[in-house]
């Protein structure tokens, strides 16, 4: 007989024995482990094993599913978990049906490594979990390990429960590879707008309301799908260290309080997890680094009347989404949505780092009357960038909606730095017909936020809340150090049909910037507005292109308020209803190059401005203005500030049109203004307003008016000094020195002014003519110069300038010649 026959031969015989299986599969005989061949099912059914209780125990040195194949495990009577090690050196490959024959959870343990191919199924009515762990803790304080070097060993077995995963320092990954989703949305309705349209997807899944779990050193999804509907998936990327289960209705859920160390998750080309179904299941990522791409997607949507369970995505290092698919429609990132009366998932994101970019989302929506769950980020540093480049119409976009009469979700974030760039959101909206459905408040706290940029198709980049429809939009709460918005930038909440607008809330410890603008695309802004909607935009929403809402109320409370470039904080309503509230609290306010505080109307009240300030500098066409176009009145400005300054063709106006002006009310140590500044309130067919000055005891009125080009007349003001003999020789006045006031305004060059008494005759003494108790001063060449700080009213009538240490001016009208 030739050896080729010989090993023939000899491999049928070894087919036959008890305890050894096919190349496919090979028992390592500690567990009395048999395989039998089944041709009907064209695959082999994993028989024997060591039975505790409710628990049975197999062990293999290779266990692979070859394609074409498949392998079920049999299921005793009373078996509830059925335990699988692979305690060989190779990896387990699954590239077809992986099933269990009776109700068992199955747990699947090669520290190896798993790969599930293209077409892995699973076929188990019980939960799943596969790992590369090289323990399975019990409560009892037994182990089920893969730590032997002899075959023949028995393992200690147990009648007790699991309750956790042992990983050594180095493990080996799972990888789910597959043909991607095929999700879609609803066509009928805007990209980003619509929900989605669920079919049966192929991959990796459970029987309804059961757990999918695979914990490795690294788990990557390759088109790979995970289902479990209404069930729980965790997803666990493990360095180093223990995991905690925990048994469940719906199987175990997994902790990693113990887990010393992280491995990275990565779903790219099209990746599914999926616990959508009538009453959405749980889901739970954890791992070091998260990253989602190409339209891959985690998604809870609820069918049913009860709440969605949570998701949960938390990561050691960092959490990275990016992209769309090709027509721009699914977003890459966490969904979460309902579409009936239970409440959609809550998304609970904790990381370091949030990077979301190229349109990717963290998204909750309710399409129905059902509640949208919040969103709630911690993270240290959040960065929103950029629109989908297949579809620039989609921005990133980390969001809270409904369009049922359902109210859309909170949306809650803690940071130390957000930076968003290029059209991105963070916002909830509501696009309800009904007033049921308002819109969810924003909360933001963090150190430092940057907000820049816009394109063309996706708008500006912004925080924000808006209305769409009927309901009230949510309001806004931004609490940080420093804000800064460029380049068309804003913090917004804003209607567009008859649900009124929020209000927006900023409290800054530092500063707020304002600036720049892009002429194509707007101004940067805080604002809460009322504005028309796009014709297309008003056809697909069924709305009317007459908005009826009220704008909200903004409050701004900072040490430093800068607007400059076209930059605007504003309340506004270009529709039927009023203009809202402006108030802001500062220390300082500047404005350059266009700045302004603006409340506007154009038929309503015009809105009101109260700022209270300690300084206030308007500079080169800045503005601040209460104003109403029709037949709406000019609404009132109240400034409370020490000082005020208007150069460069700066004006306060609370102007109408055809209805009455505004009130202007100004409570100053006093203002500063150039000849061709403003302060009106005016309307050009109506009534005008009122503009009230207050300033303690001094009258301001003529520095707003049209000042004499020569300031100083030097033969006058020598000629009518009372320093001077009548019949003597006359003085002479001297403008000496650098520095000090300016002979004029618009003087670029500050000089100091100095009035030299030059006498002719000895026989002349200044001292003589002023009587001891009213000198202003002892003051002599050479002494220190003291600045003029307060006006002096003299009994006459005169004012004067003086220093603070002068007091006495009771007799000054002896002064007068």
């Amino acid at each position: 007989m030739k050896p080729s026959y010989i090993s023939t031969y000899f491999l049928g015989l070894l087919l036959l024995l008890p305890g050894v299986g096919s190349a496919q599969i090979l028992p390592d005989r500690t567990t009395k482990t048999q395989i039998i061949p089944d041709t009907l099912m064209n695959g082999d059914i994993i028989n024997g094993g060591l039975i505790s209780g409710g628990n049975l125990f197999h062990s293999f040195s290779e266990f692979n599913v070859n394609a074409g194949r498949a392998v079920y495990f049999a299921n005793p009577n009373n078996i509830t978990n059925i335990f699988t090690r692979i305690t060989g050196n190779n990896s387990s490959s699954i590239n077809d049906t992986l099933g269990v024959l009776g109700n068992a959870n199955l747990f699947l343990m090669n520290p190896n490594g798993i790969v599930f191919g293209t077409n892995a199924k699973l076929d188990i009515k019980g939960s799943f979990l596969g790992t590369t762990a090289d323990t399975i803790n019990f409560a009892d304080g037994s182990m089920f390990t893969t730590a032997t070097n002899s075959t023949q060993s028995t393992p200690l077995i147990t009648q007790s429960v699991p309750i956790g995963l042992g990983f050594g320092s180095q493990q080996a990954s799972i990888t789910v590879n597959g043909k991607g989703h095929n999700l879609t949305t609803d066509t009928r309705l805007p990209a980003g707008n619509a929900p989605t349209v669920r079919t049966l997807n192929q991959g990796l899944r459970v029987s309804p309301g059961k757990t999918l779990a695979l914990v490795g050193g690294n788990v990557n999804l390759d088109g790979g799908v995970l289902t479990a509907e209404t069930g729980r998936i965790e997803i666990g990327g493990v360095g180093s260290g223990q995991v905690k289960i925990t048994p469940t209705d719906s199987g175990f859920a997994l902790d990693y309080a113990s887990t010393s160390n992280f491995g990275d998750i990565f779903l790219k080309n099209q990746s599914l997890v999926d616990v959508s179904g009538v009453n959405a299941g749980q889901l739970q990522i954890q791992g070091r680094r998260i990253n989602l791409s190409d339209a891959s997607v985690v998604l809870s949507q609820n069918l049913g009347n009860n709440n969605a369970s949570d998701m949960k995505i938390h990561a050691s290092e960092a959490i990275e989404l990016s992209g769309t698919n090709r027509n721009g429609r699914v977003r890459t990132g966490f969904h979460s949505e309902t579409l009936a009366r239970g409440r959609s998932s809550n998304i609970d994101v904790k990381t370091p780092l949030l990077l979301q970019q190229q349109g990717a989302g963290i998204v909750n929506s309710s399409f129905n009357v059902g509640t949208t769950g919040e969103i709630n980020v911690n993270a240290n540093d959040i960065r929103l960038i950029g629109a989908s480049a297949t579809n620039p119409a989609i921005a990133t976009a980390l969001t809270t909606a409904t369009y049922g009469t359902g109210v859309a979700g909170n949306i809650k974030v803690n940071a130390q730095k957000i930076l968003m760039l290029g059209g991105s959101f963070l916002s909830s909206n509501t696009y309800s017909r009904s007033s049921l459905g308002m819109g969810g408040n924003v909360i933001v706290n963090a150190d430092d936020i940057q907000v820049s940029g816009a394109t063309p198709l996706a708008s500006t980049t912004a925080i924000a809340s808006a209305s769409f429809g009927a309901a009230k939009a949510g309001n806004l709460t931004v609490n940080t150090k420093t804000l800064q918005l460029l380049e068309s930038a804003s913090v917004s909440a804003t209607a567009f049909a008859s649900g009124d607008a929020g209000n927006v809330n900023i409290n800054a410890a530092n500063s707020i910037k304002v600036i720049g603008s892009n002429q194509a695309l707007g101004n940067s802004t805080i604002n809460s507005s009322v504005t028309i909607a796009p014709l297309e935009f008003q056809r697909i929403l069924g709305i009317s292109g007459n908005p009826t809402a009220n704008a909200g109320t903004v409050l701004i409370k900072t040490p430093q308020l800068t607007i400059t470039n076209l930059g605007a904080v504003s309340v506004r309503n270009a529709g039927q209803g009023n203009g809202g509230e402006l108030q802001i609290i500062a220390n300082s306010i500047q404005f350059k190059k266009g700045g302004k505080i603006q409340s506007r109307s154009q038929n309503g009240f015009g809105g009101n401005i109260y700022v209270q300030a300690n300084e206030m500098q308007l500079q080169k066409n800045s503005l601040i203005s209460a104003a109403a176009g029709g037949t709406g009145q000019g609404g009132n400005i109240n400034l409370n500030t020490d000082s005020i300054v208007l150069l460069e063709n700066s004006n306060i106006t609370a102007n109408a049109i055809r209805g009455q002006g505004g009130r202007i009310n100004i409570n100053t140590q006093g203002i500063f203004s150039s000849p061709n500044s403003e302060i009106t309130a005016s309307s050009e067919v109506g009534i005008d307003g009122v503009v009230q000055i207050i300033t303690p005891d001094i009258k301001q009125e003529n520095n707003l008016q049209q000042q004499p080009s020569n300031f100083v007349i030097q033969e006058t003001i020598v000629a009518n000094s009372c320093l001077v003999n009548r019949n003597a020789q006359t003085s002479q006045f001297v403008v000496t020195g650098n520095g000090g006031v300016p002979e004029a305004p618009d003087t670029p060059n500050i000089e100091y002014s100095l009035l030299q008494v030059m006498p002719t005759s000895a026989s002349v003494n200044a001292q003589s003519i002023v009587p001891e108790s009213s000198k202003l001063s002892s003051w002599k060449a050479g002494d220190r110069i003291e600045e003029a700080i307060q006006l002096v009213r003299t009994k006459d009538g005169r004012l004067l300038l003086a220093s603070s240490n002068h007091h006495n001016y009771k007799d000054l009208k002896q002064l007068t010649c």
